[in-house]
């Protein structure tokens, strides 16, 4: 949960964000998260449930990326289920972790 909470007290924060050229809050904003274990499964969640919208993971096997953006359940799910995240269908997959590098 320190990744979500460290983030959001950073982009609440509103001198913060100014200086970050951001609006304040988690509203609307996009995110890509570095694997996806508790801490990556739980963040995104946390993101999600205030207003943020998952685009990205980054995982050993690759990284997938969809700008439109990833129900993060479903992806927990794939990932149990293929033990990784080559093949996920809702995402354009790289053999790297190429999909944090993205553009948002």
């Amino acid at each position: 949960m320190g990744v979500f909470t460290s983030t959001k007290l950073l982009l609440t924060d509103k001198t913060i964000a100014k200086r970050l050229k951001v609006a304040p809050g988690l509203k609307d904003k996009t995110f890509i998260i570095q694997g996806f274990g508790n801490v990556g499964y739980w963040a995104s969640k946390y993101f999600t449930e205030e207003g943020s919208k998952l685009i990205g993971v980054a995982e050993v096997d690759g990284s997938i990326y969809n700008p439109n953006g990833l129900d993060f359940e479903e992806v927990r799910a794939y990932i149990t289920e293929n033990k990784g995240l080559r093949g996920y269908p809702n995402a354009e997959f790289f053999e790297s972790e190429e999909a944090i590098y993205k553009p948002w």
